[in-house]
């Protein structure tokens, strides 16, 4: 009889382990922090490349950026001891902070640059530009504010537009954790109406501290939009 209480009681034991393995595996965050070494860990952060879509339909870019190898170092023996999930929780925390920033403004932006339309009548030159404000959309790593300016030189003649020049293009005040780049200006001109396109992309980066090293998230909306269209009347 005491032969079976102790089968039985074996049998229990093992029953419970296993079920707790089980738990485990199913649930990472039970599982041990990190299954990384400190050299993956390393690779996994110096190859991270992710590409995600925004409520616009626009891709959305992200990488991080290391200042010094300590820096990475750093970083790489805080995922290895602690996983991608605490990391990507610093991450998140960094994202909200920079979005408080934003919080005041943000009822005085659009999501996107409203087009700006003009009017022009008679023969000549005329200068023509616009403004507009815009705010990009970055998904999950938070938005930037901007003001977008854009102008241009039409010439009429003979009753109609005959070129553009002397385009100009500038963003003169943004989020302070944004720039911009990879601008391009392509035009045209018919009879009675013409117009510039602006197509410009903007980065977003924001520094994430782990304990007393940082690396930078770089974040890149493709391809943000803002046209000034120009009518002979």
């Amino acid at each position: 009889m005491r032969t079976r209480h102790i089968d039985l009681a074996l049998r229990a034991c093992l029953t419970l382990c296993v079920l707790v393995l089980g738990v485990i595996v199913c649930n990472p965050k039970i599982a041990k922090a990190s299954d990384l070494s400190l050299e993956e860990a390393r690779d996994y952060l110096t190859s991270y490349s992710d590409v995600s879509t925004n409520v616009k339909g626009q891709e959305v870019f992200a990488e991080y950026s290391f200042a010094s190898d300590e820096d990475l170092n750093a970083v790489a023996e805080f995922v290895s001891e602690n996983g991608i999930e605490a990391l990507n929780a610093a991450i998140d925390d960094a994202v909200q902070k920079d979005e408080m920033i934003l919080a005041p403004f943000k009822l005085e932006r659009t999501v996107s640059p409203s087009d700006v339309t003009k009017y022009i009548s008679g023969n000549g030159t005329h200068n023509v530009s616009g403004q507009s404000y815009g705010l990009a959309d970055f998904g999950k790593y938070g938005t930037g504010e901007y003001r977008v300016v854009l102008g241009y030189r039409v010439v009429v003649s003979g009753g109609q537009m005959t070129s553009i020049d002397s385009t100009s293009f500038d963003i003169p005040s943004i989020t302070r954790s944004c720039t911009w780049g990879n601008l391009r200006l392509p035009n045209y001109v018919r009879a009675s109406v013409c117009g510039v396109t602006a197509n410009y992309d903007v980065t977003k980066t924001i520094e994430i501290p782990i304990g007393d090293a940082s690396f930078e998230l770089k974040s890149i909306v493709d391809n943000e939009i803002f046209t000034v269209t120009t009518y002979l009347s």
